[in-house]
């Protein structure tokens, strides 16, 4: 990684370039996740576009990219999974057995790092290099994406396998909830005609 190589070498003036790069990046992928959520949204809703729904869909774009545009560094960039990876990767060059200190001290929502409730971002974790599962160090390290513990793959794939069993009850449960929403949308499809 271009990071880590620059912290090896002490290009901090560079090292800034790349963490503003990456940021950006950050910044270009939740635009993109914003306008696929909207347009998921008007293709789910089933609606008839209204003369006006260029402008509608402008103005919504405009007000959810202005509202990240206005949150804080900690709540755009702390609980991004490759932000926070790429500054643990640099930081690890030169602190190996430090943990990473708080990415943005300054910002007024920094209290532990802590999102909108949904994610919570440790700010001074220290890494296990040995897998919880057989307490022996880590082999083929994986993290789960949910909880942020590292596993040795082939343990972890072994626990998975050895701690499933079908559910049959809870398999008929999510057919009915299914088939009754398959049933509303039926019924809210035939109540409206499409005039050409």
């Amino acid at each position: 990684m271009a990071g880590v190589d620059l912290e090896d070498n002490g290009g901090t003036e560079m090292m800034g370039k790349l963490d503003e790069a990456m940021r950006s990046l950050v910044d270009s992928s939740k635009y993109i996740e914003i306008h696929r959520d909207m347009l998921d949204e008007y293709i789910r809703s089933n609606s008839i576009p209204s003369d006006d729904a260029s402008k509608e869909y402008t103005d919504k774009a405009s007000r959810a990219l202005q509202a990240y545009n206005e949150s804080t560094n900690t709540s755009k960039y702390a609980s991004n999974e490759a932000y926070r990876s790429f500054r643990e990767e640099v930081w690890e060059v030169n602190h190996p057995d430090d943990p990473l200190p708080s990415l943005f001290p300054d910002d007024p929502d920094n209290e532990g790092e802590e999102g909108d409730g949904e994610e919570l971002v440790v700010a001074a974790a220290k890494i296990s290099l040995k897998c919880p599962l057989t307490a022996s160090w880590l082999e083929e390290p994986v993290t789960n994406n949910v909880c942020g513990h590292n596993y040795s793959k082939e343990a972890v794939l072994n626990h998975i396998r050895s701690n499933l069993a079908p559910n049959k009850a809870l398999e008929r449960r999510v057919e009915r909830h299914i088939r009754k929403l398959e049933e509303e949308n039926l019924r809210s499809q035939s109540q409206y005609t499409l005039i050409m």
